[in-house]
């Protein structure tokens, strides 16, 4: 039998059908988007409030909200005198708990530009992902749920370029790993705190023993 936590970490994957390496840093995008049965849910509520309208939807069959859409009233483009639905934010219950797992921000061109995901229901991000122009270029981890990001992933083109950790969780980067043509390369680390890599260790070669480095900024390449 399953423990209730790896089903509701199965639930969540099976609703968006989300690779794992997508959870971290392995992937350069975020979660797909909704699948054809999660856009068929019966609607079970709209509120409007001014310029403002929420739609809720039914995920499971419970008759409760799992997934709310909130949308901005806005004119018609194409004719000013109608009104369209903008999309603005998504928030979704994977585990059917009555909160939100997953919320999605998107821009005004529909396409998303922040993603929080709580992959262990405890109603803290574990995973934040931003987008520019829907495109992913930034991943941050938080496993420890501290003032700042246990590990930064940037991405470019679609790929990643570079990781920031912090394997030591004091607070501040001392691990750096360089990718080219999204594999490894060289991964930097900083033993005596100072915010500089003192070792680079060259990622396709395992064999080759630590290499001191001489000081420099972590960030030079």
């Amino acid at each position: 039998m399953l423990s209730s936590a790896a089903m509701n970490l199965r639930t969540l994957l099976a609703l968006f059908a989300l690779p794992l390496c997508a959870l971290a840093f392995g992937c350069s995008h975020g979660a797909p988007a909704p699948t054809a049965a999660d856009e068929a849910a019966p609607e079970v509520g709209t509120v409007v409030e001014g310029d403002k309208l929420v739609r809720t939807f039914d995920l499971n069959g419970d008759g409760k909200p799992d997934d709310w859409r909130f949308y901005r009233l806005v004119a018609d483009p194409q004719a000013p005198a109608k009104t369209i639905e903008r999309q603005e934010r998504r928030e979704m219950d994977t585990n059917f708990d009555g909160k939100p797992d997953i919320i999605t921000w998107f821009d005004e061109d529909g396409a998303r530009i922040k993603e929080s995901l709580d992959l262990d229901f405890d109603g803290q991000p574990d995973v934040v992902a931003l987008y520019e122009h829907g495109v992913l270029v930034r991943k941050e981890t938080w496993q420890r749920h501290g003032k700042t990001p246990d590990g930064i992933a940037y991405y470019e083109g679609g790929k990643k370029v570079r990781v920031e950790r912090d394997a030591t969780g004091h607070g501040r980067v001392d691990t750096w790993e360089y990718y080219e043509n999204g594999k490894l390369s060289r991964v930097g680390t900083d033993v005596d705190g100072d915010g500089l890599v003192d070792r680079w260790f060259k990622a396709k070669d395992e064999d080759d023993d630590e290499k001191p480095a001489a000081k420099k900024p972590a960030a030079s390449k």
